[in-house]
């Protein structure tokens, strides 16, 4: 799953992006500022949003699913999907509430809302949402068309932007044709990163705009009214009773620990370290606001302090240019090499999940230690993961076999 601009990319749960240029990546930062960051927002919202952590806490469960699958069984089979119970209950969530793929450079008109449910075995229903459009088709409404939204609208107000309607814009459409269209920018983005505190976004929008709103449209007034009201708006939640912003975040920040390092053991010192840093600040820094909406309101100058102070803080792990190469903008103190595992266990379970016949990290090996280069990338990957120590994913199997 990745969140895709026109000239890079972020991997949510993975905590890199990549620009899309040949350049050095240090000249491709420097030259793809807007691109870097509106990724950066996504990784942002990596480490506030719960739907997004619960993501990430997915993605690391199922590594360990699999981890263990090897170890006992002594193989693994390929495309593994012996995913457990809850496993599929959460992959099932995740393909009801994300939405679709789907670019589209004019949106049309809405003439319709649809949606469906099911009910796991908690009670808990998800639902999944479609858009009836103008021209006869369907398009699925979900967290991905929130998330880019909040991006772009953050980085349209610096920059001139000429993104593609469908899922840039999509909330846009969804407010006119409910009629909220007239709400200004930060109002807007400051609803949908509240909706983005629930794990299923586009069902908590449209309880809040056809029913809290439609009876307090006062509290729509004002920018300040509209925090203070959201801040404050509950839901029903099954197995804690009622959520808020407050008790939603810092529960799953809790469970975004624990699950980090449950991946990222003992065996990864420096890795385990800003995990703690990470949480710790996100929970100082964030807990109890709507950033991306006061990013809305900063001026030029606040906005890039704001950015450049995040990652003076705590950095992103790892940024790549589009021939593999990468640096690291992580604070002086941690091992940076020790943070390629991160890239690592995401080209693993790529290989892991899908049929791939030859390893799917080739093009950063060929760039940055081409002397790991055999014929079992191509034919024989996981020989190489196993037994090759010159292999870079060996590293990372070894310690947890």
């Amino acid at each position: 799953m990745k969140i895709r601009t026109a000239s890079g990319f972020y991997l949510p749960s993975c905590f890199f992006m990549q620009i899309d240029s040949d350049d050095d990546v240090i000249n491709a930062i420097n030259n793809n500022s807007q691109t870097f960051a509106h990724e950066y927002i996504h990784f942002l919202q990596d480490i506030i949003f719960p739907y997004s952590i619960r993501y990430t806490m997915m993605e690391n469960l199922k590594f360990g699913q699999i981890d263990f699958s090897s170890n006992s069984l002594e193989r693994l089979e390929r495309p593994f999907d012996t995913w457990d119970a809850d496993t599929n209950v959460v992959i099932r969530q995740f393909d009801y509430t994300w939405g679709c793929s789907r670019f589209e450079d004019t949106a049309p008109k809405i003439d319709d809302i649809q949606f469906k449910h099911f009910t796991t075995y908690t009670g808990a229903r998800v639902f999944k949402y479609q858009l009836c459009l103008a021209d006869g088709s369907l398009y699925q409404v979900g967290a991905r068309d929130f998330m880019e939204y909040i991006a772009h609208k953050v980085e349209s107000r610096f920059w001139r932007t000429s993104a593609p309607d469908m899922p840039y814009k999509v909330p846009d459409i969804l407010f006119e044709h409910l009629g909220y269209g007239h709400l200004s920018n930060e109002i807007k983005v400051c609803i949908i990163e509240y909706c983005m505190f629930n794990d299923n976004p586009m069902h908590r929008f449209y309880q809040l705009m056809t029913e809290d709103f439609h009876n307090n449209s006062n509290e729509l007034d004002d920018y300040e009214g509209c925090v203070k009201y959201l801040l404050n708006l509950d839901w029903v939640a099954v197995g804690t009773g009622y959520d808020s912003v407050f008790t939603k975040s810092q529960r799953r920040l809790i469970a975004l620990k624990d699950s980090l390092k449950s991946k990222y053991h003992s065996d990864f010192a420096s890795i385990s370290s800003w995990i703690d840093l990470v949480v710790d600040y996100s929970n100082s820094n964030f807990s109890e606001k709507f950033i991306f909406s006061q990013m809305i309101l900063m001026s030029q100058a606040e906005f890039t302090v704001f950015i450049k102070t995040c990652i003076s803080d705590i950095g992103i792990p790892l940024v790549f240019n589009e021939k593999q190469s990468f640096v690291s903008l992580l604070p002086k103190e941690f091992d940076k090499d020790e943070f390629l595992q991160l890239y690592y266990s995401f080209q693993f379970m790529n290989y892991v999940s899908y049929g791939y016949q030859q390893c799917p990290q080739g093009q950063y090996c060929v760039n940055n230690c081409p002397s790991s280069l055999n014929e079992r990338c191509v034919n024989s990957p996981m020989s190489n993961y196993l037994n090759t120590e010159e292999c870079p994913i060996n590293t990372l199997v070894l310690k947890y076999q």
